[in-house]
Protein backbone atom coordinates (compact mmCIF):
# COMPACT_ATOMS: atom_id res chain seq x y z
CA UNK A 1 0.00 0.00 0.00
CA UNK A 2 1.18 3.37 -0.93
CA UNK A 3 1.26 6.09 1.60
CA UNK A 4 -0.33 9.40 0.81
CA UNK A 5 2.04 12.31 1.13
CA UNK A 6 0.68 15.35 2.86
CA UNK A 7 2.41 18.69 2.47
CA UNK A 8 1.73 21.06 5.34
CA UNK A 9 1.28 24.29 3.34
CA UNK A 10 -0.49 22.92 0.34
CA UNK A 11 -3.78 24.51 -0.45
CA UNK A 12 -6.86 22.49 -0.03
CA UNK A 13 -9.82 22.65 -2.31
CA UNK A 14 -12.11 24.54 0.03
CA UNK A 15 -9.92 27.20 1.70
CA UNK A 16 -7.07 27.07 -0.79
CA UNK A 17 -7.95 30.19 -2.71
CA UNK A 18 -7.25 32.41 0.27
CA UNK A 19 -3.77 31.03 0.66
CA UNK A 20 -3.15 31.35 -3.08
CA UNK A 21 -4.23 34.98 -2.98
CA UNK A 22 -1.96 35.61 -0.01
CA UNK A 23 0.96 33.98 -1.76
CA UNK A 24 0.24 35.92 -4.96
CA UNK A 25 0.16 39.16 -2.96
CA UNK A 26 3.43 38.18 -1.33
CA UNK A 27 4.97 37.42 -4.74
CA UNK A 28 3.73 40.76 -6.09
CA UNK A 29 5.19 42.69 -3.14
CA UNK A 30 8.49 40.83 -3.49
CA UNK A 31 8.55 41.59 -7.21
CA UNK A 32 7.87 45.26 -6.46
CA UNK A 33 10.71 45.33 -3.93
CA UNK A 34 12.94 43.54 -6.47
CA UNK A 35 12.07 46.26 -8.99
CA UNK A 36 12.92 48.96 -6.42
CA UNK A 37 16.20 47.24 -5.61
CA UNK A 38 17.00 46.90 -9.30
CA UNK A 39 16.31 50.61 -9.70
CA UNK A 40 18.68 51.36 -6.78
CA UNK A 41 21.31 49.07 -8.33
CA UNK A 42 20.96 50.91 -11.63
CA UNK A 43 21.31 54.29 -9.91
CA UNK A 44 24.36 53.11 -7.95
CA UNK A 45 26.01 51.66 -11.06
CA UNK A 46 25.34 54.94 -12.89
CA UNK A 47 26.90 56.86 -9.99
CA UNK A 48 29.81 54.42 -9.99
CA UNK A 49 30.37 54.99 -13.72
CA UNK A 50 30.23 58.77 -13.23
CA UNK A 51 32.68 58.62 -10.32
CA UNK A 52 35.02 56.37 -12.30
CA UNK A 53 34.86 58.91 -15.12
CA UNK A 54 35.96 61.61 -12.64
CA UNK A 55 38.98 59.61 -11.43
CA UNK A 56 41.34 60.41 -14.36
CA UNK A 57 40.56 64.14 -14.09
CA UNK A 58 41.19 64.09 -10.35
CA UNK A 59 44.40 62.10 -10.83
CA UNK A 60 45.55 64.72 -13.34
CA UNK A 61 44.73 67.46 -10.83
CA UNK A 62 46.70 65.62 -8.14
CA UNK A 63 49.66 65.25 -10.51
CA UNK A 64 49.48 68.95 -11.48
CA UNK A 65 49.32 70.00 -7.82
CA UNK A 66 52.24 67.71 -6.97
CA UNK A 67 54.33 69.24 -9.75
CA UNK A 68 53.35 72.74 -8.64
CA UNK A 69 54.24 71.84 -5.05
CA UNK A 70 57.67 70.49 -6.04
CA UNK A 71 58.30 73.61 -8.14
CA UNK A 72 57.43 75.81 -5.16
CA UNK A 73 59.68 73.69 -2.92
CA UNK A 74 62.55 74.26 -5.34
CA UNK A 75 61.90 77.99 -5.20
CA UNK A 76 61.81 77.95 -1.39
CA UNK A 77 65.31 76.50 -0.98
CA UNK A 78 67.27 79.42 -2.53
CA UNK A 79 64.95 81.91 -0.86
CA UNK A 80 65.67 80.35 2.53
CA UNK A 81 69.40 80.56 1.85
CA UNK A 82 69.02 84.20 0.82
CA UNK A 83 66.96 84.87 3.95
CA UNK A 84 69.67 83.32 6.12
CA UNK A 85 72.35 85.47 4.47
CA UNK A 86 70.26 88.60 4.94
CA UNK A 87 69.65 87.75 8.60
CA UNK A 88 73.41 87.28 9.10
CA UNK A 89 74.04 90.66 7.45
CA UNK A 90 71.45 92.28 9.70
CA UNK A 91 73.05 90.74 12.80
CA UNK A 92 76.50 91.88 11.68
CA UNK A 93 75.27 95.42 10.97
CA UNK A 94 73.44 95.59 14.30
CA UNK A 95 76.62 94.53 16.12
CA UNK A 96 78.59 97.08 14.12
CA UNK A 97 76.07 99.81 15.00
CA UNK A 98 76.35 98.87 18.68
CA UNK A 99 80.15 99.03 18.46
CA UNK A 100 80.05 102.41 16.77
CA UNK A 101 77.60 103.79 19.33
CA UNK A 102 79.86 102.84 22.24
CA UNK A 103 82.04 105.72 23.45
CA UNK A 104 85.60 105.62 22.20
CA UNK A 105 88.45 105.80 24.65
CA UNK A 106 90.19 109.14 24.76
CA UNK A 107 93.85 109.27 25.66
CA UNK A 108 94.37 110.93 29.04
CA UNK A 109 96.10 114.29 28.91
CA UNK A 110 99.09 113.03 30.92
CA UNK A 111 99.77 110.37 28.29
CA UNK A 112 99.36 112.88 25.48
CA UNK A 113 101.89 115.23 27.14
CA UNK A 114 104.31 112.37 27.62
CA UNK A 115 104.08 111.43 23.95
CA UNK A 116 104.66 115.00 22.75
CA UNK A 117 107.65 115.40 25.04
CA UNK A 118 109.21 112.25 23.62
CA UNK A 119 109.05 113.42 20.00
CA UNK A 120 112.42 114.76 18.86
CA UNK A 121 112.72 118.41 17.92
CA UNK A 122 114.15 118.70 14.44
CA UNK A 123 114.01 122.48 14.23
CA UNK A 124 117.44 123.02 15.82
CA UNK A 125 120.29 122.26 13.49
CA UNK A 126 123.07 120.14 14.91
CA UNK A 127 126.46 121.74 15.16
CA UNK A 128 129.08 120.52 12.80
CA UNK A 129 132.01 120.86 15.17
CA UNK A 130 134.29 117.87 15.12
CA UNK A 131 134.55 115.95 18.32
CA UNK A 132 137.98 115.36 19.76
CA UNK A 133 137.24 111.80 20.72
CA UNK A 134 134.65 109.66 19.07
CA UNK A 135 131.72 109.00 21.35
CA UNK A 136 130.65 105.40 21.57
CA UNK A 137 127.14 104.78 20.35
CA UNK A 138 124.82 103.26 22.91
CA UNK A 139 123.83 99.67 22.17
CA UNK A 140 120.47 99.21 20.48
CA UNK A 141 117.66 98.23 22.77
CA UNK A 142 116.48 94.69 22.26
CA UNK A 143 113.95 92.87 24.30
CA UNK A 144 110.27 92.33 24.66
CA UNK A 145 107.80 95.06 24.00
CA UNK A 146 105.42 95.60 26.87
CA UNK A 147 101.80 96.05 26.06
CA UNK A 148 100.14 98.80 28.05
CA UNK A 149 96.51 99.80 28.27
CA UNK A 150 96.17 103.42 27.12
CA UNK A 151 93.14 103.83 29.37
CA UNK A 152 94.40 102.63 32.77
CA UNK A 153 98.14 101.99 32.09
CA UNK A 154 97.85 98.34 33.07
CA UNK A 155 100.60 96.16 31.60
CA UNK A 156 101.74 92.57 31.39
CA UNK A 157 99.21 89.85 32.04
CA UNK A 158 96.42 92.43 32.45
CA UNK A 159 96.47 93.02 28.68
CA UNK A 160 95.57 90.03 26.55
CA UNK A 161 95.38 89.52 22.81
CA UNK A 162 92.12 88.17 21.34
CA UNK A 163 90.68 87.66 17.87
CA UNK A 164 88.59 90.53 16.49
CA UNK A 165 85.68 88.65 14.87
CA UNK A 166 84.45 91.83 13.19
CA UNK A 167 87.55 92.11 10.97
CA UNK A 168 88.28 89.10 8.77
CA UNK A 169 91.70 89.01 7.16
CA UNK A 170 91.30 85.86 5.04
CA UNK A 171 88.76 83.14 4.40
CA UNK A 172 91.16 80.57 2.96
CA UNK A 173 91.90 77.89 4.22
CA UNK A 174 89.79 78.92 7.21
CA UNK A 175 88.67 82.31 8.53
CA UNK A 176 91.60 84.30 9.89
CA UNK A 177 90.65 87.22 12.10
CA UNK A 178 92.57 90.35 13.03
CA UNK A 179 93.96 90.59 16.56
CA UNK A 180 93.02 93.18 19.16
CA UNK A 181 94.20 93.85 22.67
CA UNK A 182 91.82 93.87 25.63
CA UNK A 183 92.58 95.16 29.09
CA UNK A 184 91.28 92.74 31.70
CA UNK A 185 91.20 95.45 34.38
CA UNK A 186 89.12 98.14 32.69
CA UNK A 187 87.76 96.19 29.69
CA UNK A 188 89.12 98.69 27.16
CA UNK A 189 89.72 97.30 23.66
CA UNK A 190 92.51 98.70 21.51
Amino acid sequence: MAKKLVFPNTPTVGGGTIQINQLNNQVNSLQASIGAYQQQIKQLTDENVQLKALIPGLQQQVQDLTQHNSMLQQQITPLQAQLTKLQEKIEYKEKRIDELQQPKAVMPSSLAQGITSQTPDFSASPSLTPAATPTPTPPAKTGTVRRMCPNCNAAGFAVKEVEDKTRIISYIPKPIYAKKLVCTKCGFEF
